[in-house]
Formats: C-alpha cells, structure tokens, sequence
C-alpha cells in the first residue's frame, strides 16, 4: 500500500516525524541509561542526537516487550521536530533527516524496514499515518559496525555515530549514502566472493570520487630524479619512432604507419593523467592516516616474485567490474579472496568512520570475535595477519 494516509478525526497540527523500525536493534539496549522524551513510547530511554538542527531520538526496545500494532510489530522507533506543517507524504520524507535509514544499516550491519511514517502533534497523539514502506529486507545479518561491547563506552556505539553522522553538511552525508548501501549488499557472506568485491570496490570507487582522487598526475607525482630518466628516456624514444615511422612512410607501407602512429600517440599520453583504482585508494587512505596500505605493501614487496597492492587491487577491479569473475581454482583460493572481501569490508567501515569524525570503538569485520577496536587500530609495523589474512591474494 503506498500513497495511502490515515487522518484521524481529531486533526491536531503535527510537530515531530516518527518512523517504527523493523531491524536486530535489540543488543543495542544494554548500553547506558539516557534521558526520556516525550515522544518515546512508555516513557523508555532513548538515544538523541541532531540532525539540521533539529532534535532527534531513537528508542530501541527490549526483544521481550516490543510494541505491537495489529500491522506490524516495532524493534526501534526513530523521531524527530519538523519544521513547517508537512501535509504530504512527500513533504512528511523531506521532513527526515537523508541517510538515517542507511546510517542505521551500517551500524546493525542488516537491513532496516519501516511499514510507514507518521506524524505526530507535541502530546505524542498521532496526526497522520501516510502508508510508505521503506526499506527492503535482502539479507538478516552481515557485519555490524557496532556491538553491544561498543555501546557500553559513553564515546562509542549508535548514539556517538548518529551524533557524529548528522554534523556533517548534509551534501558531505548525501554522498555517504551510495558507499553505505554498497557496503551492505557487499558484505562478505551475503552474496558470492565476485559480487562482494564488486559491491566494495564500487564503494572505495565512490569514496575516492568524493575526494576528487579518481586521477592522477603520473610523471607530477615522480621525485625530480626519475621524473628526469623517465623524460630522457620518452624523448629519445619518441625520436626513435619518428624516424621508423618516416621510413615506412617512404616505403609506402601505410598500413604499418598507421600501427606506428597509433604507438606514437600512446607514448605521447603515457606520463598523462591517469585513472588508476588502485593509486586512487592508497591515496586516499593517505589522507585519512589509515596504514592498511603500508601493512599490505610491505608484504608483497617480500614476495618472489615482489607484486604491489595498488595492482592488484586494479586487476581486481578491472576482473570483477568488466568480466564479473575470479577465477578460483580450490579452496585455499576461496579463502584468500573471502579474506580479501572480508578485509576490503572493514577498510570501508574504517574510512565512513574516518569521514564522520567518529572517535570511539567499531565491531571489526576481519576478526570473528567482538570487543573494542579503534579506528586506528592498524599500524604500519603491524602484519597482514593483523589485517585478518592468513594468505593474501598475489595474482589474479
């Protein structure tokens, strides 16, 4: 049913949004004790924070004593102050803070639904049910970004989140919103290997676009002393070519001057911009201070024959996205593309931590056991180990 509202009799003037939540909320409740509201329902605690401005909450329920409606049953309900009269449904999701539903996502790691939005006047009466279902439930569970360890920290958990989320500019949120849906259809586990590293890879893809480090500069980004061999070396070369190219033109051998001349013209753009995936991430995790990259560098450089993380995470990238496949030949394969994921998943979770300026504790996606892990957690002396591999992937 969409586009239905009910509208009680009595008509009052709405004041707040309130959206029942359908979600494993429930472990979140044994953080610490917060201030009432008038809008939680049986005077519980909730969980508040600001979105634009304007006050919101969030009301998580015990499992045991969740409030029913004859149409659906709530795990959680989130409100909110409106400004202006919304009178539509329109108007009423306008009235939301953008992004809540995905933020919430990310931090139960599954899914979140509501059967449909309402408004309510200042004594908690309802003023409008406009029938709206949002959300769609893909997958129960995946990789939470925090747990109940988390929430017993006053600096951790969904309440620091939310509170950190919506002080970012909404236009900063609006651009989280693509990464945070992918990271959820991404999460190892709930599709294939291939499915979940294209879902990430379209992650950090969106996470580097929003920091305009999608290009780069090839021959700019060269210390003076190569960048000098390099520009010797294209130079004598381009005359090189010239010369054969005047001599098959000579010879009459156009077919060959048109290879050659094609040859030129790559050789000409090959210190140019560049588009490369792999350099993209490094960079930008260079511009968060997170170390993944120094960890996973350092151990390719140690192997025979030495690879490079920025290439392999370019291969895949370009495997995955145009051909849509790995090829996994046996199950140790299988693994270390499930710890690839598994590991890309967590990088993802870190940076959203990162972009948000959140300070507390997160759930690691890389370590089966849960307890309090800060988002710096990874240093570059530390081993790949560390980063939840047991053989990391070196070709594809």
């Amino acid at each position: 049913l969409n586009d239905l509202a009910f509208i009680p009799h009595t008509n009052k003037t709405p004041k707040y949004w309130f959206v029942p939540l359908q979600g494993p909320f429930g472990e979140h409740r044994m953080g610490r004790p917060t201030p009432t509201h008038p809008m939680a329902l049986d005077g519980g605690s909730v969980i508040t924070f600001a979105a634009n401005g304007l006050g919101c909450g969030l009301q998580i329920f015990d499992p045991e004593k969740k409030p029913s409606h004859p149409m659906a049953t709530y795990d959680a309900v989130a409100f909110g102050e409106i400004s202006g009269l919304p009178g539509t449904l329109q108007e009423t999701w306008d009235s939301m803070p953008r992004a809540l539903i995905e933020a919430l996502s990310f931090c139960l790691g599954a899914d979140v639904t509501a059967p449909w939005i309402e408004l309510r006047a200042d004594d908690g009466s309802l003023a409008r049910r406009f029938y709206f279902h949002i959300g769609h439930r893909s997958s129960l569970e995946g990789y939470p970004a925090f747990t109940s360890i988390n929430e017993s920290r006053p600096d951790s958990g969904i309440g620091a989140f939310l509170a950190a989320f919506f002080l970012l500019p909404e236009g900063k949120r609006d651009a989280l919103i693509a990464p945070l849906n992918l990271m959820r259809s991404g999460a190892p586990g709930s599709s294939n290997i291939e499915d979940s590293i294209t879902d990430l890879v379209k992650a950090l893809d969106n996470l580097c676009q929003a920091h305009g480090l999608t290009t780069q500069d090839l021959l700019g980004r060269l210390e003076p002393d190569n960048r000098q061999k390099l520009t010797t070396l294209l130079t004598e070369t381009r005359n090189n070519l010239g010369q054969i190219v005047a001599e098959n033109r000579v010879a009459a051998r156009q077919e060959q001057v048109d290879v050659l001349n094609i040859i030129v013209s790559r050789l000409a753009n090959v210190t140019s911009k560049s588009r490369d995936f792999g350099i993209a991430v490094k960079d930008l995790l260079k511009e968060l201070n997170l170390h993944d990259a120094d960890v996973l560098d350092r151990h390719y450089a140690s192997l025979n024959p030495p690879g490079s993380w920025a290439g392999i995470l370019s291969a895949v990238r370009g495997e995955v996205i145009h051909n849509g496949i790995l090829r996994i030949k046996d199950v140790q394969s299988l693994r270390s593309w499930f710890e690839f994921s598994r590991h890309l998943h967590d990088l993802c979770k870190r940076i959203i931590l990162r972009e948000v300026k959140y300070g507390g504790t997160y759930d690691s996606s890389t370590n089966p056991w849960k307890s309090h892990y800060a988002v710096d957690r990874v240093q570059p002396t530390m081993t790949v180990k560390g980063l939840g591999f047991s053989q990391v992937p070196t070709h594809i």
